[in-house]
């Protein structure tokens, strides 16, 4: 489905629109557009995936609303939904997030809605359109990008009087060319003033119980190549305070009154940088005779005996490490800042605790060779993770590595939908692009087949308590089979 818009708004247009919106409250339609392409290996794997809801649409539409604007947030599986859920809303503004890998797909969405009313305003956001906004704005019919956050930009672009041209952090045309104003990062004291998620706004969030996402903290003082995390947030770490997150927590728990069996995943970058702020949160959490099953985040560097203990304490049941690589070389190469030794001590403390781990790895590193993604599978069997992920290098837009392939002429591939880490995107020395999907196969089914891995699972009931078993050996009799 593809429509030619000759009307595309301006910055004029726009605030003209906004000042005939006279009748309260301000609609805002917010949506994470449907994914039509799925790689072979994504749909073999998907079902190893918990269902999740897209956060950040959540912790906006609790700013939105809290303002006293009307949001829905859209959990359409196909454009015919979609169109469905517009129709009946009738919004004045239509917030798209959307990662790399969704673009296609995004375009499409702010299509339908100017298909729909050619003047409902289309704002588009998230990773990919925050360092792609020219390109967005000069070949598609979104009508404004943000940069960066959401909340502030987004909220100042429903006030009646909004002048676009005094908005930080937002691009939008302006007598035929693409402006931008620089975005303005949040202070801590402005972060921890924002609301919980508005996991209320969602038809049934009891279908989440099993993946409900928290974010506490945002920013990275860290610079790794393929990571694009302190570029749109800044690279100061900023975190809400334990009173915060415990307020934050009361209020979620409270949205999904009469759900069982909850599980939390705190979704930070950073979760465990700084180890007062988790030890109050563990404290705070006895106080207020709260009890809870969460998975979160951390680096290898900054996990020791000690926040072991703490996230033990606090209800923690699965530590995710970015590990990335099982050769020092590589993990080098993209200024991680560990070593192979820090994680296999990271690992070894959180079993001791009782804490499971979940291991993310990359293959198809600029001069890698066969021999060195074999050892990085060999790494990821030696460290004894309860759950491995894996992933083809990616250069994503606002990475370091994305514009050294630029400028290198290693990306052989312009199509977005492909920027999912199941498809080999750069030219590599050789021909190791070309092994990438075979040695991606080889990885998984090295690794979940292995009888040491399930001797592990079985002796600790983790497969079974989880319902991870069975739909590990249907996932990979399938993919085999493939």
């Amino acid at each position: 489905m593809s429509f030619a818009f000759p009307e595309r708004l301006d910055m004029g247009r726009i605030e003209s629109l906004l000042r005939t919106y006279e009748n309260p409250p301000f609609k805002v339609f917010l949506v994470s557009p449907p994914v039509a392409r799925k790689t072979r290996i994504m749909k073999t794997l998907e079902a190893m995936s918990r269902n999740v809801p897209v956060t950040p649409l959540l912790y906006l539409g609790a700013v939105l609303e809290k303002a006293k604007r009307k949001v829905w947030i859209s959990e359409a599986d196909t454009f015919l939904e979609l169109e469905e859920e517009i129709k009946e809303f009738s919004p004045h503004m239509v917030g798209i997030t959307a990662t790399t890998t969704q673009m296609p797909q995004a375009v499409k969405t702010a299509e339908l809605v100017k298909k729909i009313n050619p003047e409902t305003i289309v704002v588009g956001g998230g990773p990919h359109m925050s360092f792609m906004y020219e390109e967005t704005l000069n070949n598609s019919v979104f009508d404004i990008i943000v940069v960066g956050a959401g909340e502030n930009p987004l909220l100042q672009l429903t006030e009646r009087n909004a002048r676009l041209h005094e908005i930080k952090g937002i691009a939008f045309r302006s007598n035929g060319a693409v402006m931008v104003n620089s975005p303005e990062y949040l202070t801590q004291e402005e972060y921890n003033t924002f609301p919980a998620p508005a996991y209320h706004l969602l038809k049934d969030p009891a279908r989440y119980k099993e993946s409900i996402l928290m974010i506490s903290s945002r920013g990275c003082p860290f610079a790794c190549r393929m990571c694009a995390s302190s570029h749109i947030w800044g690279k100061k770490w900023m975190a809400q305070d334990a009173e915060t997150m415990i307020d934050h927590l009361k209020e979620v728990l409270n949205q999904l009154k009469g759900v069982s069996d909850i599980v939390f995943r705190y979704y930070d970058d950073m979760f465990t940088l700084d180890k007062k702020r988790i030890k109050k949160f563990v404290k705070l959490l006895k106080e207020n005779k709260i009890a809870i099953d969460f998975k979160c985040e951390s680096r290898v560097d900054t996990f020791d005996e000690e926040i072991a203990s703490y996230l033990k304490e606090a209800g923690c049941k699965e530590v995710f490490f970015g590990i990335e690589s099982g050769t020092q070389k590589f993990l080098n190469y993209i200024d991680k800042r560990v070593t192979l030794d820090q994680v296999e001590k990271a690992v070894a403390i959180a079993h001791k605790h009782g804490l499971r781990v979940c291991g993310s790895f990359m293959i198809g590193y600029p001069g890698e060779t066969e021999e060195e993604v074999v050892q990085t599978i060999h790494f990821a069997k030696k460290l004894q993770v309860d759950r491995m992920q894996m992933s083809v290098l990616t250069p994503f837009p606002g990475t370091a590595l994305y514009r050294e392939a630029e400028k290198k002429g290693w990306r052989t591939c312009k199509d977005w939908e492909k920027y999912d880490g199941t498809y080999p995107v750069m030219k590599l020395e050789n021909g190791l692009d070309k092994k990438l999907l075979h040695l991606l196969k080889k990885g998984y089914i090295s690794f979940y087949l292995d009888p040491r891995y399930w001797y592990r699972q079985m002796r600790t009931g983790y497969l079974v308590r989880e319902g991870y078993g069975r739909t590990i050996l249907k996932t990979l009799v399938k993919y085999i089979a493939s």
